[in-house]
């Protein structure tokens, strides 16, 4: 299943914070799970301060579920472009070379796309703070997601600009 968030057709005035869109989902589940991040390009701020050295700063990375959870919770993570990957924890093993790819990945905009991790839970595409495309074979976290956030409609491929 895949949802989208088209920032040109909403009402909603700011795009999402990382924290914004994953308060769809509790901390359990955050912490469950490792995190991949791909393609990156991110602002980051503590204390309401903009930082010049973050994690969230490099193209790719992965992290706990526990440290994402830290990460949210102390800092303002705005994600301009990337994907960001939910996977079980110990489940995947990612070497640079094999990272996923948004960056000029014209099949992410597929309506039959797979993500290339294949035990993936969920997949998040961040496009420039006008779009967010969410894959997951979970229709119950498809719906936590529309639940916390309306705006996300079922993607289809003419409801692009």
């Amino acid at each position: 299943m895949r949802i989208l968030f088209n920032h040109t057709d909403s009402a909603v005035t700011h795009p999402f914070s990382l924290s914004d869109f994953l308060a769809a989902f509790d901390e359990n589940f955050i912490t469950s799970h490792d995190w991949i991040f791909s393609d990156m390009e991110a602002y980051v701020q503590i204390d309401g301060e903009e930082v010049e050295d973050h994690i969230f700063y490099q193209e790719r990375f992965c992290i706990s579920g526990d440290e994402l959870a830290y990460y949210i919770t102390n800092s303002y993570i705005l994600i301009v472009f990337g994907l960001v990957i939910a996977v079980k924890k110990g489940s995947v093993e990612i070497r640079k070379e094999n990272y996923p790819k948004l960056l000029g990945n014209m099949e992410f905009w597929e309506i039959d796309y797979e993500s290339s991790i294949t035990n993936y839970v969920i997949e998040i595409g961040f496009f420039d703070s006008s779009y967010i495309l969410v894959s997951s074979k979970s229709p119950a976290l498809i719906n936590k997601i529309q639940k916390k956030h309306p705006e996300f409609t079922e993607y289809q491929a003419d409801n692009l600009d």
